[in-house]
């Protein structure tokens, strides 16, 4: 069965400039399943577009001045997230694991777009606790275009 990385397929490209903080990638919190991912999914991303191998490291052991940092910053929304750089690191913080993995995905965003990231600063919290994808499903579990029956979002009457 073939299958289709949709927005997730990091095509190959010039890095257009010159990335220190493409060295490492550093993890606050290791052990969570959700940090992890994130630090992953940047890993790949970074393999995709610029074939350059990047470690992952538990951000407490690190010495190193630059890198990105993955940190979780309990003074933030649950899935907000902040990034910046602070001196040779790009920093994104979260205000849960959520948060984080929303924030890599906006510098996974900002890579593709060709984007310096030094001096880049981007800070977003959601408007609504829950998200859907708009596949033309109501909050009810019905579909407005619904050839084939009630959402796969909803079960009983729930989300």
């Amino acid at each position: 069965m073939n299958w289709e990385a949709l927005w997730l397929n990091y095509e190959k490209r010039e890095e257009p400039f010159p990335a220190s903080y493409l060295q490492r990638i550093e993890v606050e919190n290791p052990e969570s399943s959700v940090m992890a991912e994130a630090a992953k999914e940047l890993q790949r991303a970074v393999k995709g577009m610029f074939q350059r191998e990047i470690a992952i490291v538990d951000g407490g052991m690190s010495e190193e001045k630059d890198g990105i940092r993955l940190v979780i910053r309990k003074e933030l929304e649950i899935e907000e997230f902040d990034i910046n750089q602070e001196k040779e690191q790009l920093m994104v913080y979260g205000g849960s694991g959520s948060g984080v993995l929303y924030g890599v995905f906006e510098v996974i965003r900002q890579l593709r777009n060709g984007k310096n990231l030094r001096g880049f600063r981007c800070r977003k919290a959601p408007d609504n606790p829950l998200r859907m994808l708009n596949h033309w499903d109501n909050a009810d579990g019905s579909i407005e275009r619904g050839y084939s029956g009630n959402s796969f979002f909803c079960a009983e009457g729930e989300i």
